[in-house]
């Protein structure tokens, strides 16, 4: 059928339009895009309202018990020297030290101390390990960055650079943190940035990534004259990164004892007078309560803070004080476990070790209805709010309850519990409670979870506003952490458990709510919850069940094909299986949740396209430009080279999105490689003797290699190592091969071989080996610490073109114009298959990652997948693309990589697919003028969001019907499909 055979006829309004932008047609309907704003989607948490929260639940911050610092030698030499850029303050737990940065700031912030009289910016961030939005580097970046930005908008841009195309993508897929780098890069390069101090406290309790995070602050400084001011814990790992800058100062709260001492004898008076207040104490036990502070607080705030805290409980009568008092030992650890015999002790113990396991498994702190769902003797109580207020507060002073919200006192409460009461808290062992949260929260999101939660009219699809009383309210948490609950309680050996069966508590749950928690997610803003969860779902679920992995595998390509289009607009999920495919088994369980209003259902594919995606690309051509590709082991960068203009793009593998451009006029575009940890480009000149070595974060040339001087000419073939640190390279000629140092530049050793011109080289998967391959049908395996010869291979009948050994060294596969693939045993010289089936020259192969499968390409029959041990074709993908040069397996081993798509392996196995010359495909759309999902929109009303690949050239009129009210039977016309709706307005 063509295109104009799928198109129907109407009447009334119509407007046709090509490209990118809005449609409109009268008042009537139009196509629009909403605005993005990157402001919103950066926020993850605001500093300063952290820094307020803080200090009310510490008790308010005294001036008198941080002043001593602002007279200190190292804080004024940091604050003076213009050469002194980083201030790091270090302590044991419970010293004071997120009270003094607060304190610091504050002073700061006020004109007092300040570092210098011309303006000034402040940015800060208080990581928590116990909080997934405050323990990781990208948070802390984000904060940084949004705390900036806000105290001066003329900053935005630098944000908006990386957030164009991408969207929220930018701060939360897996390039998130180079992305974040990035934009911190361009603030402070900014000329007009005046003096900007950073702090951040508790980098101890950055759990993700905090390496990185340690590099950037010596890196930036060194290199930018910004102030950072940080905090952590006596951690050898933190001193060791931080000790690579020598422009620092280190100030050890251990080595200031006096002035701890003081500090903390000040904060004692305040509380005892505070307490003395509340509890009418006469002089005589002020005095008593005082004095036993002073003698055994040692230095320690925590200590001080947390006997208070005992000693205001309304249940410590005034003349039982004295003997309360004196019960509590010196130190943390001594009244964490005097605190522990208590609760073991008293009638509700049990409740009490329910409550802590919950606490201590949790991802983040919990409101305190998220908690009573998940404890059982709770959850019968979740409406008496001040018996479970009660019930958190009988669990000593390891909790705190502020503001609806429950969360340990300090990290060295958790710590405490976990290191020592382990055995009394989780019995059955805590992946036991890991198990028993994934159950409740099924249970609960069982009985919560239905279509339309925030009953929104049918045309309000924009994204929903709190409603009070909220019903996502007590099962939040279990929306977006059951599946981590779930990996942690079930290994390995549990998969035969019942629970996770076809028949199973978590498939029901799936084919019975999978849209409904799809949408609120939505509503939470978790969507990466799904994306991210599902896999991790599928690889434990799925040993031995069919429909499960059947279920799963399509519910992925159902939210990867359509979250763009729902994550801000959470009724969109129901829509949405209208532009899913027939066979799709999400759309086939879930028929019933089509939206009611629809006249005429759009007629979708069979099957999910095979092409997740392409690179994305704000040239009118896409990448069609850049026939060069590299992909880094680790699968987190692509390369791409251009030979029309000499720049090399840097893409993220996950979303396609380019995150830097590399322009060298020298450079040769078709010789490039990345190195396996995605952080260097190496190319080679065409003009010159020399190769390259670029950072791929900053696009600066870091190394300059020059051709050996008894080579023949220029450099032909290059590849890195898989450790990175060495690069090889064969010359034109085909006379030698080189291995350099890619710190140093330096020649580590040189091979002679006689492989003629073109000759192709690659390292085995573990470094030890080099192959190469050339014109004259013979294929080398050396040492590549040595140089000694392996073996050699002799088989072929035409050019041999490429090689690649497999992950474990022991085999390699050669190619030629023969159309043949042969598989070596390295260690007995013999081929052992010949793989035979393709119709034209093999251009590119390569191995999966467990060696068991080899992927080939011809630009004659497309792309095949190979079983290793038997020869056999598993399948065949017709790819009818003249410009695809190489194919390799992703990391993972789940879909092939080409140079301009990216295809499942599902798709190809046991298959024979054509997707046809690409000007023929609507895909080619996602070129250029990409920007999202367009809205069907009438008369203000957001209708419907129809595919971004439907949307760039798009036709849409409007009829009305002869119903009163019922006065618009909308069709609207793209690429050749058409859809029709029916509305009802007032």
């Amino acid at each position: 059928m063509t295109d104009h055979d799928r198109r129907s006829d109407f009447h009334g309004q119509g407007v046709q339009n090509s490209g990118s932008g809005n449609v409109t047609v009268g008042r009537d309907l139009n196509i629009v895009v909403p605005q993005d704003d990157c402001l919103v989607d950066l926020f993850l948490t605001d500093p300063r309202l952290d820094k307020e929260r803080i200090k009310r639940a510490k008790g308010g911050l005294l001036r008198d018990s941080y002043s001593w610092i602002l007279g200190h030698d190292d804080f004024l030499r940091w604050r003076d020297d213009p050469e002194c850029r980083l201030l790091w303050i270090k302590g044991d737990p419970g010293k004071g030290k997120t009270m003094l940065l607060c304190g610091i700031i504050e002073e700061l912030d006020s004109g007092i101390g300040q570092v210098s009289s011309d303006p000034q910016l402040m940015s800060y961030f208080f990581c928590q390990a116990t909080d997934p939005r405050l323990n990781n580097s990208v948070a802390v970046l984000r904060g940084l960055i949004y705390l900036l930005v806000n105290q001066r908008q003329s900053l935005i841009p630098h944000v908006q650079k990386q957030y164009k195309g991408k969207g929220k993508a930018s701060f939360e897929d897996v390039n998130a943190w180079v992305a974040l780098r990035e934009i911190l890069l361009d603030i402070l390069r900014d000329p007009d940035l005046p003096q900007t101090m950073f702090f951040i406290d508790a980098l101890d309790e950055c759990e993700t990534d905090l390496q990185p995070l340690l590099d950037l602050i010596v890196e930036f400084s060194v290199t930018f004259n910004v102030k950072w001011i940080v905090s952590s814990r006596n951690h050898l790992d933190i001193q060791e990164r931080l000790d690579m800058t020598t422009q620092k100062v280190r100030l050890c709260l251990e080595l200031n004892q006096g002035s701890i001492s003081e500090a903390v004898h000040v904060y004692i008076h305040s509380e005892v007078d505070r307490l003395a207040k509340l509890k009418n104490y006469d002089d005589n036990l002020r005095e008593d309560v005082r004095n036993y502070l002073v003698l055994n607080a040692n230095d320690t705030f925590l200590w001080v803070s947390l006997v208070c805290q005992e000693l205001e409980n309304h249940k410590v009568r005034n003349h039982n004080a004295w003997r309360k008092l004196h019960a509590f030992p010196p130190g943390l650890d001594p009244l964490y476990a005097r605190m522990m015999d208590q609760i073991t002790d008293s009638d509700d113990a049990e409740v009490c070790k329910q409550i802590l396991a919950v606490m201590l498994v949790a991802y983040r702190p919990l409101q305190l209805l998220e908690l009573a769902s998940l404890v059982e003797s709770l959850q019968d109580s979740a409406d008496d709010l001040e018996f479970l207020e009660d019930m958190v507060s009988l669990c000593g002073s390891f909790l705190n309850y502020r503001e609806s919200t429950v969360s340990f006192i300090h990290q060295s409460a958790n710590d405490y519990l976990l290191q020592n009461e382990a055995s009394t808290i989780f019995p059955l062992g805590i992946e036991n409670e890991h198990r028993d949260i994934c159950l409740k929260s099924l249970e609960l999101m069982d009985a919560k979870l239905r279509r339309n939660i925030y009953e929104l009219d049918d045309a309000q699809l924009n994204r929903a506003t709190l409603i009070s009383p909220d019903p996502l309210e007590a099962v939040r948490y279990s929306c977006t952490y059951w599946i981590d609950h779930l990996v942690e309680g079930y290994d390995d050996y549990q998969a035969w458990d019942p629970d996770l069966r076809d028949d199973g508590i978590v498939f029901k749950f799936l084919r019975h709510h999978f849209l409904h928690w799809v949408e609120a997610l939505m509503i939470i803003d978790d969507v990466a919850r799904a994306i991210d969860g599902i896999p991790r779902l599928n690889r434990l679920l799925t040993a031995n069940e069919e429909q499960s992995n059947e279920f799963l595998e399509d519910a992925y390509k159902f939210i990867q094909f359509h979250h763009a289009g729902i994550e801000s607009f959470p009724l969109q999920v129901y829509t949405s299986l209208f532009f899913t495919p027939s066979k799709s088994i999400i759309r086939q369980i879930f028929r019933s949740e089509n939206p009611r209003w629809l006249a005429l259902e759009p007629t979708p594919e069979v099957q999910w396209r095979a092409e997740m995606y392409r690179p994305k690309s704000s040239e009118p051509d896409g990448f069609r430009n850049f026939p060069s590709i590299s992909l880094s082991i680790n699968g987190s960068r692509i390369a791409l080279s251009s030979w029309e203009d000499r720049t090399t793009k840097i893409l993220d593998a996950s979303t396609g999105a380019c995150l830097v451009t590399i322009v060298d006029q020298a450079l040769y575009s078709r010789k490039i490689a990345i190195s396996p940890d995605g952080s260097r480009l190496a190319g080679r000149s065409k003009s010159d003797r020399y190769l390259r070595i670029w950072d791929t974060t900053t696009g600066e040339c870091t190394t300059t290699i020059e051709t050996p001087e008894d080579g023949y000419g220029y450099f032909s073939e290059i590849v890195f190592a898989p450790d990175g640190n060495r690069l090889a390279a064969s010359d034109t000629a085909g006379d030698l091969i080189t291995i350099w140092s890619t710190t140093t530049g330096r020649c580590l050793i040189t091979i002679t071989s006689h492989g003629g011109p073109d000759m192709l080289i690659n390292f085995s998967s573990d470094g030890s080996c080099i192959s190469a391959s050339s014109r004259d049908l013979e294929v080398w395996v050396w040492d590549s610490a040595t140089g000694v010869q392996l073996a050699s291979f002799v088989g072929h009948h035409n050019h041999v073109t490429p090689i690649i050994l497999s992950p474990d060294g022991t085999q390699l596969a050669s190619s030629s114009k023969d159309q043949e693939i042969k598989i070596w045993d390295i260690r007995k010289e013999v081929c052992l298959k010949t793989l035979v089936g393709h119709d034209g020259s093999v251009k590119s192969i390569g191995f999966s990652p467990n060696g068991g499968l080899l992927a080939s390409y011809s630009k004659v029959d497309g792309a095949k997948v190979w079983d290793v041990a038997t020869g056999k074709c598993l399948g065949t993908t017709r790819l009818h693309d003249h410009l695809i040069d190489s194919i390799a397996f992703s990391p993972d081993g789940s879909y092939l990589i080409t140079n301009t798509q990216i295809l499942p392996l599902s798709v190809v196995l046991d298959t024979n697919i054509s997707l046809g010359p690409p000007w023929e495909s609507p895909l080619e759309n996602y070129r250029g003028s990409y920007l999202g999902w367009g809205w069907i929109n009438y008369n203000g009303h957001n209708l419907l969001r129809v595919p971004v690949r439907n949307w760039s050239d798009c036709s849409a009129m409007i009829a009305h019907t002869a119903v009163p009210h019922k006065y618009t039977a909308a069709a609207v016309g793209i690429n050749g499909e058409v859809w029709m709706s029916t509305f009802t307005f007032p």
